[in-house]
Formats: structure tokens, sequence, C-alpha cells
């Protein structure tokens, strides 16, 4: 998932949004350290963990214009 989830976001154009859903914290964990920071700009991040359901994470990234 992490490899398609870069490969999107440097396909996408500046200032176009990213939804990351998944329930793998350590694939959250990992985002952020493979996308360089000044890149985008965190809209959202929305996590919770629910008895019977389980851990969830929900991310809006909105990528930055090169300088």
């Amino acid at each position: 998932m992490l490899l398609k989830v870069t490969q999107m976001f440097s396909e996408m154009k500046a200032e176009d949004f990213l939804e990351i859903q998944g329930s793998d914290p350590d694939t959250q964990k990992d985002l952020f350290k493979v996308l360089p920071s000044a890149s985008y700009e965190l809209i959202s991040l929305d996590t919770s963990e629910k008895k019977g359901v389980g851990y969830y994470y929900r991310i809006r990234l909105k990528k930055r214009a090169k300088d």
C-alpha cells in the first residue's frame, strides 16, 4: 500500500488532495517517513480504535507547489 500511495502522490499536481485510509499503524507511521515533509500539508489525521473493530486511520494531505 505504501508504494501505491507514494506513486499516486508523485503523480499529483500541486494543490491536489489525497486521502489515505487504512488499519495498519505501521503503514501510517512509515508514510510520514517516506514523504518529504516540505512536499505536503497535513489537512487532517483522524484515528480511532474501537473494540471489536480495531485500529483505523484517515489522513488527508494537500500537495504543495515546488519552490
